[in-house]
């Protein structure tokens, strides 16, 4: 019955979703509560993808099918996979509304649920997102580094330029290995091999020696 009801909802939303990146349906189907989760999965995955006008169309689109509501159900719910497909929704949304508890979840102790909040904030906010995001980036050493690193490439260049580089001036020297590694491929960023030639020249600890090189 499960694999019916997702076959159904992408044969209905599917073609609905494509048109969206075009022009908003003027006539739109009812989405019925079988078809939410299949409905949200892939209006996430495809909003991911889709930059500028298509981006803005699909998020009118959700509006029009008042998916802040399921959002908020989700993100509610008991089950962890529900809980962070709410989550998704609500920062591709851009929902201002979440901002307080997604920054809860970002500094709780549950590692999943603090990453997908990293992840919802961006669309929201970057400019102040990232600002707490990089403080939980040294604190959550158990983050992939390919999801740290996917969240880093969305951020502002210029932006996180300065901030990584004074966050690798004022980290610890416990820190210092972990944060140099994340900026591998962003050293053209001279604030940032400024702090990392700073750190060389002041550092003893040979792990932080090893990061810099």
């Amino acid at each position: 019955l499960r694999d019916k009801a997702k076959a159904e909802a992408l044969a209905i939303w599917m073609p609905v979703l494509a048109e969206t990146t075009v022009a908003v349906p003027d006539h739109i189907p009812t989405l019925t509560k079988k078809h939410i989760s299949t409905f949200l999965y892939e209006w996430n995955k495809l909003h991911m993808l889709v930059r500028g006008d298509a981006a803005r169309r699909l998020i009118i689109l959700a509006h029009n099918l008042k998916l802040v509501d399921y959002a908020w159900h989700m993100f509610e719910s008991a089950s962890l996979p529900q809980k962070m497909l709410g989550i998704i929704t609500l920062g591709n949304m851009r929902e201002y509304s979440a901002w307080d508890k997604l920054m809860d979840l970002l500094n709780g102790p549950n590692l999943i649920l603090s990453l997908t909040a990293a992840r919802a904030l961006l669309p929201i906010d970057s400019k102040n997102a990232i600002k707490d995001i990089l403080p939980a980036i040294v604190r959550q050493k158990e983050w992939p580094s390919s999801q740290v690193s996917s969240i880093l490439k969305i951020t502002d260049p210029i932006l996180l330029c300065d901030l990584m580089g004074n966050t690798i001036r004022q980290a610890s020297e416990s820190d210092l290995p972990h944060l140099i590694n994340l900026t591998i491929g962003n050293t053209q960023c001279n604030t940032i091999g400024m702090a990392i030639l700073e750190v060389l020249r002041k550092s003893t600890n040979e792990r932080v020696i090893a990061a810099c090189l």
